[in-house]
């Protein structure tokens, strides 16, 4: 038996909520995968290094979008990160949510931000 214009237009109204629910949960699911794949970049000082720990304590500026500028510590992705890391440097480094951490920000790069040495047109300006 043929269906009218009216039962088909019910059936369809009542699918309507399933599918607002499955594009719902889709998009909170692709939303929270981006999220977790943040990171975020900083510039600071290093006060403190734990080696034991696998952590570092950055004396930092704002990170934009995360932290106003003051001193935390953080969990570093890898041992090797802090191997050469001095107390006092200048640096620079990337913040991420990683999986091994459980969510918690951890320092996944970190760099020197020591001034690049003056070359000799530099210093033959200064010279004169």
């Amino acid at each position: 038996m043929p269906r009218t214009h009216a039962q088909v237009e019910g059936r369809d109204r009542k699918c309507v909520p399933m599918w607002l629910a499955v594009g719902l949960a889709f998009g909170l699911s692709t939303t929270g995968a981006t999220a977790a794949s943040t990171s975020f970049d900083g510039q600071g000082r290093i006060i403190a290094v734990d080696p034991g720990q696998r952590t570092v304590t950055i004396e930092h500026a704002v990170i934009p979008g995360l932290l106003p500028a003051a001193r935390s510590e953080f969990p570093v992705e890898s041992a090797g990160l802090i191997q050469g890391a001095h107390l006092g440097d200048r640096i620079r480094f990337k913040l991420r949510a990683g999986d091994e951490s459980h969510g918690l920000l951890t320092v996944v790069a970190l760099a020197s931000d020591a001034p690049t040495p003056a070359g000799w047109l530099d210093r033959l300006l200064l010279a004169i």
